[in-house]
C-alpha cells in the first residue's frame, strides 16, 4: 500500500508508511512535530492494541492499521463529541461495501453479525484545557480468513469472512479518511447531531445490557441511546443514568 494518493484536502497528505511496526499510535505519542492531519500507516503491527491495553490482532496485509493526528485546538468538554466522527465515518464507508448491517458498538467498536470487524482508541495532549493533539488509533479487519481470527473467531470476523471475496484496502482508507475530513472541517456544524446518528445506528439499542469495570458490573439497564455528551443512556431500576465511555466497556446482558 505504498504510494498512496489520497482524495482529500489535508487528511493523509503527509502519510508515513511501515510495512511493521510496534504499534502506529505508539509511533504518533513518540513523534511530537507531526503535521496536522498526518496519517501513520502500517501492513502490521507487533504491539498493536485496542481499548484498556487488549491486544490488536494484525496480521501482515490483511487489515487497515492507521493512526490520524489531529490538531484541533476545542475544548476538552467536546472530545466526546469529536470522538464520535470516527466511527461513524468508518461505519458509513463499510456499509457501502456490505450488504448486512453495520452497528456502532458504544463506545468505540464496529460491529456486523454480533461480530466486531473494527476498533478505535484515542489519546490525547491536553494544554490549558484545550484539547491540542488527538491520535486517532483505527483497527480494521478487511480481508482477514477465518484462521487469521482463529483465536478471537467467536467475537470478531472481517470483511472477506462476510462476503468471501477479497476487498481493496486502497479504496476502502480513501474513502475512510474523505469521511472523516467532511465530518471534522465540518464539526461545528455537525456537533449537536452526531449523537443522533450514532443512535440510530447503534448496537443493542433497546436491550437489556451491563457495563463492566475491572471485570466487575457496575450498572445494568436498557440502552436507550447516546446522548448530546456521547454518554451512554441507560434505563435502569433506579431511573435514567448516563455512562461516560472512559474505562467502561459495555456488554450484551441477558433479555
Amino acid at each position: 500500500m505504498k504510494n498512496l494518493i489520497f482524495n482529500t484536502k489535508f487528511i493523509g497528505k503527509n502519510y508515513i508508511y511501515f510495512d511493521e511496526i510496534d504499534s502506529t499510535n505508539l509511533f504518533a505519542k513518540r513523534t511530537k512535530d507531526l503535521e496536522d492531519g498526518t496519517v501513520i500507516l502500517a501492513e502490521s503491527q507487533t504491539s498493536g492494541r485496542g481499548r484498556n491495553n487488549r491486544k490488536w490482532i494484525s496480521p501482515k496485509n490483511k487489515g487497515l492499521y492507521f493512526s490520524i493526528v489531529l490538531k484541533p485546538d476545542i475544548e476538552n468538554k467536546d472530545l466526546s463529541k469529536l470522538s464520535l466522527i470516527f466511527p461513524i465515518a468508518v461505519r458509513d464507508t463499510l456499509q457501502k461495501y456490505i450488504s448486512l448491517q453495520v452497528f456502532i458498538k458504544w463506545p468505540n467498536d464496529i460491529y456486523i453479525n454480533n461480530k466486531k470487524i473494527s476498533g478505535f482508541l484515542f489519546e490525547t495532549d491536553i494544554e490549558n484545557n484545550k484539547i491540542s493533539r488527538i491520535i486517532a488509533g483505527i483497527g480494521i479487519n478487511i480481508n482477514h480468513s477465518k484462521d487469521d481470527l482463529k483465536d478471537v473467531q467467536d467475537i470478531a470476523t472481517s470483511l472477506k469472512i462476510l462476503q468471501n471475496k477479497e476487498f481493496d484496502r486502497k479504496e476502502i482508507l480513501n474513502d475512510i479518511l474523505q469521511k472523516i475530513e467532511e465530518l471534522y472541517l465540518d464539526f461545528d456544524k455537525y456537533k449537536d447531531r452526531l449523537h443522533q446518528i450514532v443512535s440510530e445506528n447503534l448496537l443493542w439499542k433497546g436491550e437489556k445490557i451491563v457495563i463492566i469495570e475491572n471485570d466487575k458490573i457496575i450498572e445494568e439497564g436498557i440502552l436507550l441511546n447516546i446522548n448530546q455528551d456521547g454518554f451512554a443512556t441507560i434505563l435502569t431500576k433506579k431511573g435514567i443514568k448516563y455512562i461516560y465511555s472512559g474505562d467502561l466497556s459495555i456488554r450484551k446482558g441477558e433479555k
